[in-house]
């Protein structure tokens, strides 16, 4: 286990080997060989294993990543192909959780399964699919898509509860990866 600078383990955390903390993360619940880049949140009960959290994730409470699947096989991710059909990578890996885009928020209860790639600033809850695209927000009915404003809005948020400032190179970088014209 590795901690970085002022990384905060809550009492109750469970943080089992090979779980790397970058600075100022939040550490709650039960985390196993995952890797939370800087400022990634996850301060409750829920259970991250095998797995990759970004920059400036919250994990809610009760979040639980898959990390085994129910035939005890490797994990094999999943992709849409150009004909129609789908390509397949085998990860050669028996246990593998969840890849966590930065800026990626969870609701209570969520529950990512087992090699799950989760797009830079979507927001999801409940049972997520394998794959979520950038920036799906999957808690307001009728608005499947944020924009960079609207992320950028929260991450603004989330960075004054750090008394960070949200800058404008942030700010670029969410259009960018949004496809969109700079916001602010």
């Amino acid at each position: 286990v590795w901690i970085g600078p002022r990384a905060r383990v809550n009492p109750q955390a469970w943080l089992r080997a090979g779980t790397s903390l970058a600075r100022e993360c939040r550490a709650g619940g039960e985390i196993e060989a995952t890797v939370m880049e800087a400022f990634a949140n996850k301060p409750h009960d829920g259970f991250l294993g095998h797995s990759h959290v970004g920059s400036w994730v919250n994990v809610a409470a009760g979040t639980v990543t898959g990390n085994l699947k129910a035939t005890y096989g490797l994990v094999r991710l999943h992709d849409p192909a150009p004909d129609g059909g789908r390509t397949t990578v085998d990860t050669r890996r028996q246990f593998c959780g969840g890849f966590i885009g930065d800026f990626v928020r969870t609701a209570i209860n969520t529950s990512i399964p087992c090699g799950a790639r989760i797009g830079v600033g979507a927001t999801i809850g409940g049972a997520v699919a394998e794959r979520v695209a950038p920036f799906t927000n999957l808690l307001l009915p009728g608005e499947p898509r944020a924009t960079a404003e609207q992320a950028a809005i929260v991450l603004e948020r989330m960075m004054a509860r750090r008394n960070l400032p949200l800058l404008e190179a942030d700010r670029l970088l969410l259009a960018a990866l949004a496809g969109e014209q700079a916001v602010g």
